[in-house]
């Protein structure tokens, strides 16, 4: 999932706590709302889902630089592998700002699999009774922060939340699939040449010119006839790796390339598999 960082949400990259993850290796990726569907309002039945809390580091203080740290601590029976917060701040008693931000651990997991295939998406979702920690901002505070859980994802592809936001992130996981899909159609074809590494190095070429134009736009047709347009990933920076790892040799480069494919469908594969909406949980278990 594409990275859209709000103003308020700078913080450095989220920290895992109590569930023996290494923070250097995590890598995970954000997206944001800026006009909420959640209505900028509580939802008893997420937040009992989901407990989130801010926590100032030093205590506030005037005029003093602090760290706001984000707490959340999963209340389900369920794994979460995907979560949405709308965020507050109130000063003078008046709230002037409201932000969004989460993150899909599923698409995490996807990219990490590329690195480390013996990795499975427990080691990144928030288990049951399980935390989950990060710096959530830093500076001085100029009133009070507010954050509040307004979309809940499970392993099993249930949700407690609305249900277009729900929508919107099995939709950024379905466009990097297709983006998958794309990928291992441009190295099977290299593979196939009679000298993979220079026609895969003349592809990548192609679309980082293509791609340096501007953003490439498809159309997508959903199940309920709904029109789609969305921007396109761009693959020129994953063709021009595959191709900086080849020998010039073409059989040991074909071999080589058999191994990529082999990845890239995984990842495919697993993003395609949690891409579905399910009907949404009634209560938390």
């Amino acid at each position: 999932m594409r990275a859209h960082r709000l103003l308020l949400l700078t913080a450095c990259l989220p920290t895992l706590a109590a569930q023996g993850t290494d923070p250097g290796q995590d890598i995970l990726m954000e997206f944001s709302v800026s006009h909420s569907n959640c209505g900028y309002s509580h939802d008893p039945v997420v937040e009992k889902a989901l407990h989130a809390a801010i926590r100032i580091e030093p205590p506030l203080a005037p005029k003093k630089t602090s760290v706001a740290i984000l707490e959340m601590r999963n209340d389900s029976s369920k794994t979460v592998t995907a979560y949405l917060l709308t965020s507050a701040r109130t000063r003078g008693g008046k709230t002037d700002r409201y932000d969004a931000e989460g993150v899909d651990f599923v698409q995490d997991m996807a990219l990490r699999m590329r690195y480390t295939p013996k990795s499975d998406l427990s080691s990144l979702a928030i288990l049951p009774s399980g935390t989950f920690r990060k710096e959530f901002w830093s500076g001085r505070f100029p009133g009070r922060f507010e954050v509040y859980p307004c979309l809940v994802v499970f392993e099993d592809g249930t949700y407690l939340g609305p249900r277009e936001l729900m929508r919107r992130v099995v939709r950024d996981r379905q466009s990097r699939a297709r983006t998958l899909g794309r990928l291992i159609a441009e190295l099977e074809a290299a593979r196939g040449a009679g000298d993979p590494k220079a026609t895969l190095t003349r592809r990548a070429e192609h679309f980082a010119r293509l791609e340096k134009s501007g953003p490439q736009m498809e159309e997508v047709t959903e199940g309920t006839g709904v029109r789609i347009i969305s921007s396109v990933d761009p693959i020129a920076p994953d063709l021009k790796e595959a191709a900086s790892h080849l020998s010039g040799a073409a059989a040991a480069d074909r071999a080589a390339l058999a191994n990529d494919i082999s990845t890239f469908r995984r990842q495919q594969e697993f993003l395609v598999a949690r891409s579905k909406i399910f009907p949404p949980e009634r209560a938390v278990k």
